[in-house]
């Protein structure tokens, strides 16, 4: 049994709430929404482990954003369609989540994602610069 396999009977169990927060995941580069996220278990993993179906996940995000763009990523699509029949009742294949109308909201998500990164990066560096300061001195 593969991960997808596994993964998606706890995806089809997931319920659609109306109230769900939509979010943005930068590692998988799609929009979610907080009804659509398993509760992962990273319990008796090795680092750099992830859960059965993880990386899966993130690809039905990143397949679902291009969607909104109209630019489906062909290398996700078979997945995409396993989906389809395999968790039908998944929130995150609703036709809602995925229309030309959300492609602003997912551009002003990404773009701040790379702001805070590019925040986080430059304060990591500054703070590398200064402990080798103190080294030297």
């Amino acid at each position: 049994m593969d991960d997808f396999q596994v993964l998606a009977p706890i995806l089809d169990k997931l319920i659609f709430d109306p109230q769900a927060r939509m979010g943005y995941d930068m590692l998988a580069g799609g929009l979610y929404w907080s009804d659509e996220i398993p509760a992962w278990s990273f319990d008796g993993l090795e680092p750099g482990q992830y859960p059965p179906g993880f990386g899966q996940y993130r690809a039905l995000l990143n397949y679902r954003s291009s969607l909104i763009y109209g630019e489906p990523r062909e290398k996700f699509r078979e997945l995409w369609e396993q989906a389809l029949v395999l968790c039908p009742n998944w929130p995150g294949l609703l036709p809602s989540r995925r229309v030309p109308a959300l492609a602003d909201e997912y551009r002003k998500r990404a773009d701040a994602a790379i702001r805070s990164w590019e925040e986080l990066d430059a304060r990591f560096e500054e703070q590398k610069k200064a402990q080798k300061q103190k080294l030297i001195a």
